[in-house]
């Protein structure tokens, strides 16, 4: 939670510059990196009944995200379906872990709204 602090004391939304970071950050990053920390860099969503588990490691070369995100039901008509999962690999100077994780999720998401749409009485 320290760290979680720290970072929020560096935010963006104090107007202070980030210099460990060499960027600003907004308040929804600063809270998000700090649950990212936290949570070893696993993150998790619910999504129309969903919830999309999304992890972000580095590679052996520690060059490119290694992103994957399980796509499981968990309430009403979709609680017993697993959907695929979805493998994204990024290299780390185009972007980073926060985006990341953020590209998996809205993969994720894409991915459960074209179940729905295949599966309108479930809807």
């Amino acid at each position: 939670m320290a760290t979680a602090l720290s970072m929020l004391r560096r935010s963006a939304i104090f107007g202070v510059f980030a210099a460990r970071e060499r960027r600003m950050f907004t308040l929804c990053q600063v809270f998000c990196l700090a649950l990212y920390r936290v949570s070893e860099g696993k993150m998790a969503i619910e999504y129309r009944g969903f919830r999309i588990a999304t992890d972000a490691k580095a590679d052996a070369t520690d060059t490119q995200w290694v992103c994957s995100a399980k796509i499981e039901g968990y309430a009403g008509e979709a609680q017993d379906v697993t959907l695929p999962p979805v493998e994204l690999t990024i290299p780390k100077l185009k972007i980073d872990v926060l985006m990341a994780l953020s590209a998996v999720e809205h993969r994720g998401k894409d991915i459960v709204d074209e179940w729905r749409a295949a599966h309108p009485a479930l809807s």
